[in-house]
């Protein structure tokens, strides 16, 4: 086998390989802000603040792992409420 034959055989595995990977983008809020005075609507901001936010410690006990994170607003309930939290990309 000539060394361009290996190094072909080597590139399609190494694809291969990284083709089987998941990867899972999720949201984990921690705290909430109201615009104006829309706090009298708090509940409902709140709800779906929790709708939209995932346990990152479940996916890790999963077998995923954190491939990057970063900080994230999530606008909500009608543009009066923003879920603050961190948005992180996950890989198994």
């Amino acid at each position: 086998m000539c060394f361009r034959h290996f190094l072909m055989i080597v590139l399609l595995t190494s694809s291969l390989v990284a083709c089987n990977k998941q990867q899972k983008i999720i949201f984990a809020g921690d705290s909430i802000s109201y615009k104006g005075s829309e706090a009298r609507n708090s509940e409902s901001i709140a709800r779906e603040c929790r709708e939209i936010s995932e346990k990152l410690d479940t996916y890790l006990k999963d077998g995923w792992r954190v491939v990057s994170s970063s900080p994230k607003e999530k606008v909500v309930y009608l543009d009066s409420g923003t879920c603050k939290g961190t948005e992180y990309v996950l890989e198994k």
